[in-house]
């Protein structure tokens, strides 16, 4: 399988910016995984959105296009 590339809209990268370094390292982690296999550890929602959880409390929410091999990431959210 081909390696994704990660892409984050303003605003998702806006919420990555501002998680504590500890969820920080939890999303790196969560990342490296999604860059191999976007599919793996993601569950399908509606529209063909995923999400992917990180952490204790965190969860990605993205689209992966197999076409060009991206995933994007919509939002974060971390409690």
């Amino acid at each position: 399988m081909a390696t994704y590339e990660i892409r984050f809209v303003t605003e998702a990268a806006r919420q990555r910016d501002s998680l504590p370094a500890g969820a920080r390292r939890e999303l790196e982690k969560a990342l490296k995984e999604m860059k191999a296999n976007p599919f793996k550890k993601g569950k399908k929602g509606s529209n063909e959105v995923w999400y992917w959880d990180f952490g204790s409390t965190g969860q990605i929410m993205y689209l992966v296009s197999n076409r060009i091999v991206t995933v994007t990431v919509l939002r974060l959210t971390y409690v």
